[in-house]
């Protein structure tokens, strides 16, 4: 009987796990639709993200600095997805340069691409 359990318990656990990996796709095969949404959903979590952490009180100067640096980063990466969506919606040529320094800021805030 308690072999039976185990295995059914497993059988769940490796179902749930070939569930969650069904349809994510890797960064290299998606349209530029699901490039722009990819890439502003990291931008909207690391922004979340630094919402909380600046509010916190009593902050060292190493995570000031940190913070200080991510609005800077903020500041720059965003009017760059702007200009990717823009270019989607118009139907422009994806720009690869603008999509590499997006993706290069987006990882200096900690974004996994």
């Amino acid at each position: 009987m308690r072999k039976i359990k185990v295995t059914v318990v497993l059988a769940i656990v490796f179902i749930l796990m070939a569930c969650a990996t069904i349809g994510v796709k890797p960064y290299s095969e998606m349209s530029p639709k699901e490039k722009v949404t990819f890439l502003f959903s990291l931008y909207n979590k690391q922004y979340e993200d630094y919402k909380v952490r600046v509010v916190k009180p009593n902050l060292t100067e190493i995570e000031k600095s940190i913070l200080i640096s991510k609005k800077k980063i903020f500041g720059h990466v965003y009017p760059i997805l702007q200009a990717l969506d823009f270019a989607f919606v118009e139907g422009r040529p994806w720009d690869k340069v603008n999509e590499q320094n997006a993706i290069n800021l987006l990882r200096q805030l900690g974004g996994k691409i």
